[in-house]
């Protein structure tokens, strides 16, 4: 028989710390990474605004320049890994000075961004871009 007091064994204790420290491993680890996407999506997002309307510069008339950013975003956003250009929202105002492009990601849908289980600032991203058109 063991003559060893129970409060000394220590078989077994990996596994219980393990065990105690595994649930904050994992919340932290979820945290780090939908943080992660939703900072990746949103200044992608932003750079496909910027270049977009960039790319309206060379337009002469309004259909023409909705005509290329259209044309821009088409081409653009598929190429951001988990996004759809159906997937994002587009708003083009173009007074004839200037022209201002809205995207709207909606991440609701998103496995990462939509599943709740991380509190995130929003599940709808929003980025804009503005640009004076040339000659103006």
């Amino acid at each position: 028989m063991r003559t060893r007091p129970l409060l000394v064994a220590e078989r077994g204790t990996a596994v219980i710390e393990f065990a105690l420290v595994l649930p904050f491993m994992s919340m932290l680890m979820a945290g780090v990474l939908s943080y992660g996407i939703y900072f990746w999506r949103a200044n992608a997002l932003q750079e496909v605004a910027a270049g977009a309307a960039r790319a309206a510069i060379a337009g002469v008339s309004q259909a023409e320049r909705r005509r290329f950013v259209d044309e821009a975003l088409d081409a653009q956003i598929p190429q951001l890994i988990g996004l759809a250009a159906s997937d994002v929202a587009r708003t083009v105002a173009d007074t004839g000075t200037t022209l201002t492009l809205d995207l709207r990601y909606d991440g609701s849908r998103d496995m990462m961004m939509g599943a709740g289980l991380i509190p995130l600032p929003s599940t709808v991203i929003h980025r804009r871009a503005v640009i004076r058109l040339a000659g103006l």
